[in-house]
């Protein structure tokens, strides 16, 4: 190991040799200055190869091997040339693990090189995806185009792609909008690449549409005006749930607390499970049937009424909903103890209290309905 720079890096080679060359860990150890290797021909010549190519200077490609065991995989190393450092490598290097689902996989950071093993299918996303990620900083800020995907060679009709968000901001907005896009789509494999302002991910065709027009949606400037809560903003899902993908703007919302106390109030209203917040654009993203983003819609509408405002009631089935503006002159006490007073008399199971819109939103019967309506307007 004519190169090796540290004993540390003599033993990251070693077990980056027993990760992708299948070795016992007995079977690999670390001398001075060389590394003692038993097994079979086939992995003491897999062994050869990859000291070879681990202990010298990034090549020009990543080369590959194909062990002579019937599996059928290849092994490869490639580069992270452009990693700045050792929390920038090991981001990226998860992001490529994400989206091959490549197992065996071991960084070795004094060559700023990954040795991994996999199928081939999985070798041509991995070499795909680090020439997308593996750029220089000038390079980081394109544009998000349909150029960044790479469709799946394995017979999953998946794509593999990359997002680049150009105002994505914090590392904290960038891992909300990933989280709302993996809620409102499905993806399991998404990743951020914080370095990069970016995402890596790999779907359906179906899913990948949904996550354009998310990043579509969400990439805006921070101080660019907050879009009507219209039906533009609404997506259909593919997939055979019926379901629909919808994005709402809360300008009421003064703060992140009162963005989350209002997402929670609504997704309790109209049992819409999936839903999540982007809180840079003040954003609510939920995913349900059209019946409960229709109520959803009427929620955000009338909890943007000013303080004070006359009862807003809607008919849900055998059901209502109501949106009830408590006396603005009233502590916070006071209102919590009206609140309470009103969803014992009225046993509704449905009764949320919002502190920044000072209202009262219950869903019940008819009864429950009027019951609270009375208590409320009483003097």
């Amino acid at each position: 190991m004519a190169h090796s720079e540290s004993p540390q890096a003599a033993e990251d080679l070693a077990t980056t040799l027993r990760t992708v060359g299948r070795f016992q860990s007995s079977a690999v150890v670390v001398l001075q200055n060389s590394l003692s290797v038993s097994g079979t021909a086939d992995q003491v010549a897999l062994a050869r190869w990859l000291i070879s190519e681990l202990d010298q200077s990034a090549g020009a490609g990543p080369p590959q091997y194909l062990p002579h065991d019937g599996t059928g995989d290849v092994v490869r190393v490639i580069y992270l040339t452009h990693s700045e450092n050792v929390r920038d490598f090991q981001e990226v290097m998860t992001a490529i693990r994400t989206v091959t689902d490549v197992r065996q996989m071991y960084p070795y950071f004094a060559r700023k090189a990954v040795g991994m093993r996999g199928t081939p299918a999985q070798m041509q996303i991995a070499v795909w995806a680090a020439g997308e990620l593996d750029t220089p900083a000038t390079a980081r800020s394109s544009p998000n185009s349909t150029g960044h995907q790479s469709q799946v060679q394995d017979g999953s009709a998946e794509v593999v792609g990359l997002t680049y968000l150009a105002h994505s901001g914090s590392p904290k907005n960038l891992n909300q909008v990933m989280i709302l896009i993996r809620t409102l789509t499905d993806i399991r494999r998404v990743f951020p690449v914080q370095s990069r302002s970016a995402m890596s991910w790999r779907g359906t065709v179906d899913q990948i549409r949904l996550v354009e027009w998310l990043v579509r949606e969400l990439d805006q400037p921070a101080d660019a005006p907050l879009p009507p809560n219209t039906v533009e903003h609404q997506n259909f899902v593919n997939d055979g749930s019926g379901e629909v993908g919808r994005l709402f703007h809360l300008a009421q919302a003064r703060t992140p607390r009162d963005l989350n106390e209002l997402m929670t109030l609504i997704r309790a209203s109209t049992d819409i499970r999936r839903v999540f917040p982007a809180e840079a654009r003040k954003v609510l993203g939920f995913r349900g049937t059209a019946q409960q983003i229709q109520m959803a819609a009427w929620l955000v509408n009338a909890l943007a009424l000013p303080p004070g405002s006359g009862p807003q009631l809607m008919t849900a089935g055998d059901e209502q909903v109501g949106v009830f503006f408590l006396p603005p002159d009233r502590t916070s006490e006071e209102l919590q103890a009206l609140f309470g007073a009103v969803r014992t008399a009225t046993q509704a199971g449905q009764s949320f209290f919002t502190e920044a819109k000072k209202a009262i939103a219950i869903r019940g019967t008819a009864e429950q309905i009027a019951i609270a309506r009375r208590m409320i307007e009483r003097p």
